[in-house]
């Protein structure tokens, strides 16, 4: 038997060959058929795929004097910025009223220190240059939660609390002058149940005031401290010697921005303070777009990499600028501003891609789900340009005069006749 097949197969191999092969293509048929290459979800054949771009031609540009106390971090410092400006910032703080059981005594001896903490990844400036201060007491109340970045400082001419210097350092301690203590001591010092409203009412802590301008400095009031050294403690047997440590009770800073020579046509500068920021209308409703036959929805905003940079090796080697960040997307009334977009619930956020400098808001999620549907004619879209978070940031995006730079809104959608 064995021989026989052999003999058979030798005869017949090359017709056989052509029925396995037709065995074969007839099973693989059968596989597409049951739906299991279908489920990939690529196109048929009789699918096309349509791309539409539209240029945004009413990017508007707005101005708003946001809240710039009790932020993560307060800014202090002077930078001249060839691109953004003559930066000019002043910083606020004041320590708590430390509680007293009546056992803790200021005195002559008494003496006070502010430690402060610098973000050394947040330097608007040179790094290594040094930047002075003085501290110079306030001279009218105010509070962290109500400053606004436009707020003017009032401060006691002549009281100077105290002085300092920024290099590289990431930190700096500031003895503070014996008035100062004196003065903090006498509230410190009052048992009596009206002292914290005293306080509040009438201390109000001092001023970082720039000397120079070399940069700006971030520094952070979570991990910052005042710290009380030599209190007298007395007990009914003995006396001693003890210190205290003081959190910051409020915190805050102003901006003054002198304008630079205008930028290249074509390009908007951004601020994270929202000293400047982006706001436009767009129709991204199912009447104007099918949320069905969508594929991908996608705003795209370029950012003038080249301007820049430039302007950065312009003010000189060592200098640098906290990374602009991340771009956010708000909707928002535009009689709620600036709380409604500071901090906020923005819809999305797109981070700088290098290859194209651009940022990409990828929208599809949002219009096939309807969230942007049904919008009143008081919302608008608003763009900010990273967080306002206390550190001070400056970015520069083309805009609607930018010709192929300028911002766009692509949809590519895919159309079946089979549906």
């Amino acid at each position: 038997m064995y021989k026989f097949l052999k003999t058979v197969w030798n005869r017949t191999s090359y017709p056989v060959s052509i029925i396995l092969g037709f065995v074969v293509l007839v099973q693989l048929a059968g596989c597409r058929d049951s739906g299991t290459v279908g489920s990939v979800g690529l196109p048929s054949r009789s699918s096309e795929i349509n791309t539409d771009t539209t240029q945004l031609s009413d990017l508007h540009t707005n101005a708003l004097n946001a809240y710039s106390g009790d932020r993560s971090y307060f800014s202090a410092g002077h930078f001249q910025d060839p691109l953004f400006g003559d930066i000019k910032s002043i910083g606020l703080i004041k320590p708590n009223l430390a509680s007293n059981n009546g056992n803790y005594f200021f005195d002559q001896k008494t003496q006070m220190k502010l430690k402060l903490i610098i973000n050394k990844e947040s330097v608007y400036g040179d790094p290594s240059a040094g930047e002075k201060f003085k501290l110079v007491e306030i001279a009218k109340p105010w509070r962290g939660q109500s400053w606004r970045l436009k707020n003017q400082v009032q401060l006691v001419q002549d009281s100077v609390v105290g002085s300092f210097t920024v290099t590289s350092n990431d930190s700096v301690t500031v003895p503070l002058s014996s008035h100062f203590v004196n003065k903090y001591g006498n509230y410190f010092n009052n048992t009596d149940s009206t002292r914290n409203t005293d306080y509040r009412r009438n201390f109000y802590g001092f001023a970082l005031v720039p000397q120079n301008s070399n940069k700006i400095l971030a520094f952070d009031p979570g991990n910052s401290y005042f710290i009380a050294t030599n209190i007298k403690v007395s007990t009914d047997t003995t006396t001693q010697r003890d210190s205290l440590h003081i959190s910051p009770m409020g915190w805050a800073y102003n901006l003054n921005r002198k304008e630079a020579s205008d930028s290249i046509s074509g390009t908007t500068k951004v601020y994270n303070t929202l000293e400047k920021t982006l706001s436009f209308n767009y129709d991204f409703s199912s009447k104007n777009i099918n949320p069905i036959t969508l594929s991908k929805a996608e705003l795209v905003i370029y950012r003038d990499e080249l301007q820049y940079n430039n302007s950065i090796a312009q003010a000189g080697s060592n200098v640098e600028r906290p990374k602009s960040g991340t771009l956010y997307l708000h909707l928002a009334n535009s009689g709620e501003l600036p709380q409604s977009i500071d901090p906020g619930s923005p819809l999305i956020s797109a981070t700088y891609n290098d290859s194209d400098k651009a940022y990409h808001f990828n929208l599809t999620r949002l219009i096939k789900s309807g969230s942007l549907e049904n919008i009143g004619s008081n919302m608008s879209f608003y763009i900010k340009s990273g967080r306002n978070d206390g550190v001070i940031r400056s970015n520069i995006l083309f805009n609607s005069n930018a010709g192929t730079k300028a911002p766009k809104i692509i949809i590519t959608s895919t159309n079946n006749s089979n549906q």
